[in-house]
């Protein structure tokens, strides 16, 4: 089962959609998928699917300007931008995630995670 959610992002909403089993099997932690450049949330739902039957919680997101999501009203996509969307949407979770990404996603995961204090 899925649902479209919000988060917020340094240049505004997030545009998610969280995926759940539908047998209320859960527990096994979060995912977060990120997609490429010019592609949406979308492109992860099969991926999606199959993971939270397997008891994931999964957020699949549009980045900014991308999708569903805000565009930054300055025009900023530099990839700092994204690495601060994406700490923030960690941060509302409040859990540490398992991070997913293609290419622009997952250069911004990865940087992310070296700008993580340990």
């Amino acid at each position: 089962m899925n649902e479209t959610i919000e988060f917020r992002g340094g240049a505004g909403t997030i545009a998610a959609d969280r995926w759940t089993s539908d047998d209320g099997l859960a527990g096994r932690g979060a995912v977060l998928m990120l997609h490429g450049g010019g592609q949406t949330r979308h492109s992860w739902n099969r991926a999606a699917a199959t993971l939270s039957r397997d008891g994931w919680t999964v957020y699949t997101l549009d980045a900014r300007g991308h999708g569903d999501s805000d565009w930054a009203p300055d025009g900023d996509y530099r990839v700092d931008g994204l690495v601060d969307d994406l700490r923030g949407v960690i941060d509302q979770l409040g859990e540490a995630p398992v991070l997913f990404g293609a290419s622009l996603g997952g250069m911004t995961g990865l940087i992310a995670e070296g700008r993580t204090p340990d």
